[in-house]
């Protein structure tokens, strides 16, 4: 009787102070996870014990947002890239990836570590690490029900505490939690006498998550009791600190939790599907990892003692579901990992039929989807694929209309710029036919006239891509023919007949190459004119241009005149040069040879 009056007063308390504090600015974990990111990186050094105890804090702060992964990259960089790490750093970061492979639901690999811990013990000389060790530990053995060894565990690290004087409230809070967890799952009074301690003391150090571990574990304790009033004031105080520190999925945990109790008590089971939605939400708002599918039959159930046939099956669809996808995950895993692992004919046998299963899982999942649903989300799909499509046809339509305009305005401009270089050049070649006209020497005349001759050659270009409308190219078939009729009527002064054999592919060049290639047929054409045929009865000049590859042409020009004398000086002539120079140009290799006659060659 006054085990029950000290209790309830304890109740009252907790409830009034809790909702004294309710109006307090709460550290959340978010802002936790900052500002102990920034002491890390201010801290002086990286391999002394305190840096070591935070950084496993950071992770023990990720663990509290459900971010296991993040938690275990801390803890795994530490334990790889630390050679200065002794048995007490070791042996704390050992135990923490022992409880994240526990948290992830590998408990072969989690004692794999905590043996590994074991084995360190002995050198270890910090009491903290062996009591923190054997508090990972106890919560490990509760989890996988061997209360016994989770009571040994905290018998440990209970004489641990009182030997060596240890007054850590971290670890006190942790040891009060482990005590109350075990007690109430082996049904001993003794769980409140913990809770209340651990709620004390989470209060002082202002560590609210601690105190919602509390809240929830008294919560559980009055249901078990079948106190239900009692229970549902717990429950309710873990939901608010888990939701003001920012702790959403032990949120709804503890949220599952109650409205697991009105639904089991008869109660409201509209305001426990309320709850039960709310969660819902928070999952789809990605705030909270939790089991959706315990969701789903809750609000089942619910539905059922309503007597609402058809939200009852909607919900049980959707929990088969779930179940079903992670049932199919989980198939899949096991697959990849037996691939991996072995790859004779008898494992190849066990996955088709692992694969069987899971087709038929799949169609069953298939067949149980509405009709109706699938035709609905097809046309919504369809519809915006439509929209999508319709959007981007106009933008492109646009686009084009605009690029259309921009390259005619292009197109006018080249062809004006074409004709100006054209009208000046001639501009120029007039000048120097008028000044030809007026000197008396003959060589001044000859000089004038090989200038103008090369003017010519240069215009020539610029007239065909104006006339033709082509700015992209020179067809060298057309504006070698031209430049030959044009050279013969220049330099052929005595009209001799020439048989020009011309062998050209319809090649397109660019006007820089096609110049290039225009000057050096125009003064090898003008030398053979003017020196080569003084004693050829039938004059010949043959060009011929062909592509020998897809990046490489090749060029012969040949007469069949009197050749090269011997000790011909090339670099004295004005137009040799000419044509060494537009050789290089073009990034071509040349030679000059005697057959029958003159003949150049490059390819380029």
């Amino acid at each position: 009787m006054v085990k029950n009056v000290i209790i309830s007063i304890l109740f009252f308390f907790l409830v009034f102070s809790s909702q004294a504090n309710t109006g307090n600015k709460l550290a959340r974990v978010d802002s936790l996870i900052i500002a102990l990111k920034l002491k890390l990186n201010q801290h002086p050094t990286k391999n002394d014990y305190n840096y070591t105890l935070m950084s496993v804090r950071l992770s023990g702060l990720y663990n509290r947002k459900n971010q296991s992964d993040s938690a275990y990259q801390i803890i795994d960089k530490l334990l790889k890239s630390s050679s200065f790490l002794n048995e007490n750093k070791k042996v704390v970061l050992i135990s923490e990836k022992a409880n994240y492979y526990k948290s992830i639901g590998r408990d072969d690999k989690a004692m794999e570590y905590f043996h590994e811990a074991d084995l360190l013990l002995s050198k270890v000389s910090e009491p903290c690490t062996k009591m923190y060790h054997s508090l990972n530990k106890a919560e490990f053995y509760r989890k996988i029900a061997n209360f016994k060894q989770a009571r040994n565990e905290l018998n440990l690290a209970k004489n641990l505490m009182d030997k060596n004087q240890i007054c850590d409230s971290t670890l006190l809070i942790r040891y009060y939690h482990r005590m109350a967890a075990v007690m109430n799952e082996t049904c001993v009074d003794s769980t409140v006498e913990y809770s209340i301690k651990s709620i004390m003391l989470s209060r002082k150090m202002k560590d609210y998550y601690s105190e919602a571990i509390s809240l929830n574990e008294l919560g559980y304790y009055y249901k078990n009791r079948l106190k239900k009033d009692s229970s549902m004031k717990y429950y309710l105080l873990a939901e608010q600190k888990w939701k003001l520190y920012g702790s959403y999925t032990n949120a709804a945990h503890v949220m599952f939790n109650r409205a697991q109790l009105i639904s089991h008590n008869n109660l409201s089971r509209k305001e426990s599907n309320l709850i039960l939605n709310e969660i819902l939400k928070m999952h789809d708002a990605k705030l909270v990892d939790y089991q959706i599918d315990n969701v789903y039959d809750l609000i089942r159930d619910n539905y059922y003692f309503s007597g609402d046939s058809n939200n009852y099956f909607k919900y049980k669809i959707l929990s088969l579901q779930v179940r079903m996808n992670a049932n199919i995950n989980r198939h899949e895993a096991d697959i990849r990992k037996i691939t991996e692992k072995y790859k004779n004919d008898s494992i190849k046998a066990e996955m088709s039929l692992v694969s069987s299963k899971l087709i038929a899982m799949k169609n069953t999942l298939k067949e149980k989807n509405s009709e109706n649903k699938r035709v609905y989300l097809f046309l919504i799909i369809l519809t915006l694929l439509l929209l999508v499509i319709a959007f981007l046809l106009y933008r492109i339509y646009v686009s084009n209309k605009i690029l259309k305009e921009k390259f005619k305005e292009k197109e006018a401009l080249v062809q004006e710029i074409h004709h100006r270089v054209k009208n000046n050049l001639q501009f120029v070649n007039s000048i120097i036919n008028m000044q030809t006209n007026v000197v008396q020497n003959e060589l001044e005349a000859t000089v004038l006239n090989e200038t103008s001759r090369r003017i010519r050659s240069m215009a020539l270009v610029h007239e065909m891509l104006y006339n033709k409308n082509n700015e992209t190219g020179i067809n060298m078939q057309e504006y070698l023919n031209e430049l030959i009729k044009n050279i013969d009527d220049l330099i052929n002064s005595s009209g001799k007949k020439i048989d020009f054999i011309l062998d050209v592919d319809q090649l397109i060049f660019d006007i820089s190459t096609a110049t290039a290639i225009g000057m050096i047929v125009s003064e090898l054409t003008s030398n053979s004119l003017k020196y080569a045929f003084k004693k050829t009865k039938h004059p010949e000049i043959k060009i011929v241009l062909k592509q020998r590859n897809s990046t490489n042409y090749q060029l012969i020009y040949g007469d069949n005149g009197v050749g090269l004398p011997e000790n011909y000086n090339k670099t004295n002539k004005l137009g040799m040069r000419l044509i060494d120079i537009f050789s290089r140009q073009i990034k071509g290799s040349y030679v000059f040879e005697n057959q029958n006659g003159l003949m150049y060659k490059i390819n380029f």
